[in-house]
């Protein structure tokens, strides 16, 4: 079976601002620390998602929440990440 191909596609800011606009997702959320402690769900966000954000695998962000893999997260709520 073949590999999958996969591309990285780098927009200028300006071309990206505007597609995100016509796509309707609104400004994109801020960069996260390296270092942080903790993290901020936006809206949008998912475990997968966050723990490709933030390094931490999704098996550990259940652990140290006490969350599994049925629980809701919502915008605004903070996760622990150590």
């Amino acid at each position: 079976m073949a590999e999958p191909v996969t591309f990285k596609l780098t927009l200028p800011a300006e071309a990206l601002a505007q597609l995100r606009k016509e796509l309707g997702l609104g400004e994109p959320p801020p960069p996260v620390d390296p270092n942080a402690k903790t993290y901020t769900v936006v809206a949008g966000d998912s475990f997968y998602g966050i723990s490709r954000k933030t390094g931490v695998p999704v098996a550990t962000l259940y652990s140290l929440n006490n969350l599994n893999a049925s629980s809701v997260i919502k915008p605004g709520q903070v996760l622990r990440l150590s």
